[in-house]
């Protein structure tokens, strides 16, 4: 499923990736990785983009929202993205550094086209559940779940954040 975005929907993108920054800064937050600043910038605007396109894909209004690690991202949902077109859906094992429960949707963007991907979705169970995903060696050790291990979009169980939307639009 691929969604155009547009020159508003990346300025809205940048504008929440440089709230976040100011938030952090603001607060002395330290990254996961000790990570650079526009490294951190980057990887937040890359996953504000698929964020976007996800609430296009269920016609909901993205708006900023303050970091909070017990939200989902989109309506129910965890939202994973990455400018690598062939890019895994990435999860970390459940604890308190880690990823909590739910349903995971992988989107790839190319920036140059404005576009967005969606590649596919899975329960963070499914994903954490395959030996053979677990990156050890990556910098960041992660599961890695391939495209092809992903359920399609189409197939997506409703949160009851999602059916609580369409039943606003539906009234």
């Amino acid at each position: 499923m691929q969604i155009r975005l547009n020159d508003d929907d990346f300025e809205r993108c940048v504008d929440f990736a440089n709230r976040q920054q100011d938030v952090a800064t603001k607060n002395n937050y330290r990254t996961k990785y000790d990570q650079s600043d526009s490294l951190t910038f980057e990887q937040t605007l890359q996953g504000n983009l698929g964020e976007q396109a996800v609430a296009h894909y269920f016609d909901y209004e993205y708006v900023y929202q303050p970091y909070d690690k017990n939200r989902y991202d989109v309506l129910g949902y965890e939202v994973r993205t990455t400018y690598w077109q062939n890019g895994c859906l990435l999860t970390h094992p459940i604890n308190v550094d880690g990823d909590k429960p739910g349903i995971y949707i992988l989107v790839t963007v190319d920036k140059n086209e404005f576009t967005a991907t969606i590649r596919g979705w899975s329960d963070i169970a499914r994903c954490n559940e395959r030996k053979s995903n677990w990156q050890q060696t990556w910098r960041y050790p992660c599961f890695a779940t391939p495209q092809n291990q992903l359920w399609p979009i189409e197939m997506l169980p409703a949160t009851a954040e999602l059916i609580a939307h369409q039943r606003k639009f539906a009234a």
